[in-house]
């Protein structure tokens, strides 16, 4: 009697061990896969206001230099690869905030349009990798290897972008 008691309570046990490995797995894999879908979106974003700065640099509101600047700093932007993307984006940011609200002209709205697009993407992928790092940290996903070999997602450190005057961090 003892030993069916005793029988079934590590049957349960190990049942329930068993739900919660796969429940963890199955989160950890839609995080994972929420992370990608927020660097997609982010990197759409930054596209978005590579193409919006590459017009604004074809306008010819701007002087010859400045918009030579702009456009290779947008040609350098869109051509970074990940891991020094932040990097070029920050040159691209100052680039743009060193354009005057008057000289952006029809394309003011624009701009401001695609860098709000690109602080809500990149909070939103920071957001996803924050909790996808959190848990591959615990013990539990750890100790079990659930991760597997999916790699570890990296933040996306997108500078500052002033707006108008004020400043909006990513």
């Amino acid at each position: 009697m003892i030993a069916a008691i005793l029988v079934t309570v590590v049957v349960v046990l190990l049942l329930l061990s068993a739900f919660r490995l796969w429940l963890t797995a199955h989160r950890l894999d839609r995080l994972h896969k929420r992370t990608e879908a927020a660097w997609a979106a982010c990197e759409e974003a930054l596209a978005r206001r590579i193409v919006a700065a590459r017009s604004l640099a074809a306008t010819g509101h701007l002087p010859p230099t400045d918009s030579a600047d702009l456009r290779a700093a947008a040609t350098a932007a869109d051509r970074a690869p990940r891991s020094s993307r932040d990097t070029a984006e920050q040159a691209l940011t100052d680039v743009l905030g060193g354009v005057s609200l008057e000289r952006r002209g029809d394309l003011a709205d624009e701009l401001a349009d695609a860098e709000e697009r690109v602080t809500l993407a990149c909070r939103f992928y920071n957001d996803a990798v924050r909790d996808t790092r959190a848990l591959r940290a615990s013990w539990f996903t750890r100790f079990f290897r659930l991760a597997g070999r999916a790699r570890l997602p990296e933040y996306f450190d997108m500078p500052a972008i002033a707006d108008g005057g004020k400043t909006v961090t990513g």
